[in-house]
């Protein structure tokens, strides 16, 4: 309402990760992100944001991301650049990636990453703009991702090692 930050988390999700361990810049990410699992923790705000006045969950059940290149900034920071499309609206991005390590525990191999970025509403058709009666926008024009994650490895004779 102008004044504050609503925060939110998607529940669902599936990332497949094909990764050479030698050549960052091979391999490939898609990702699909349930839209219907959106929450914020308030039940009527969570109805609102699924609604037809922004991600239409019953029409676009599904937010998607494709990468087509990995850019190595320097030893941990990465851009990969892809393609992210919201309900009918899709556009090349570039993600900041940090790498945030490698370990094994149990006989699993496990990576760590993080990126913090944002999306503009409007080049994807999320262009619900109602004002308040002071002038004020009830929902900000740009949407701040944060988003950490942790990839086990799970197959051993894949040729690159799928995370």
């Amino acid at each position: 309402m102008a004044i504050s930050t609503v925060t939110g988390q998607f529940k669902q999700m599936q990332i497949d990760i094909l990764a050479d361990d030698q050549r960052v810049n091979s391999g490939s990410v898609h990702c699909r992100i349930d839209t219907d699992s959106v929450t914020t923790g308030d039940a009527y705000r969570d109805q609102h944001i699924k609604s037809d006045a922004l991600l239409d969950v019953m029409h676009h059940p599904e937010i998607d991301f494709v990468a087509s290149s990995f850019n190595r900034l320097h030893k941990d920071h990465f851009t990969v650049r892809g393609l992210l499309t919201i309900k009918e609206s899709s556009r090349e991005i570039d993600i900041p990636v940090k790498y945030l390590g490698w370990n094994e525990i149990n006989g699993k191999e496990r990576i760590g990453f993080e990126s913090l970025f944002a999306v503009d509403r409007d080049s994807f058709n999320l262009t619900y703009h109602p004002l308040l009666e002071r002038g004020g926008m009830v929902i900000g024009q740009h949407i701040h991702i944060e988003a950490y994650f942790t990839f086990l490895k799970d197959n051993d004779e894949l040729p690159y090692g799928r995370f």
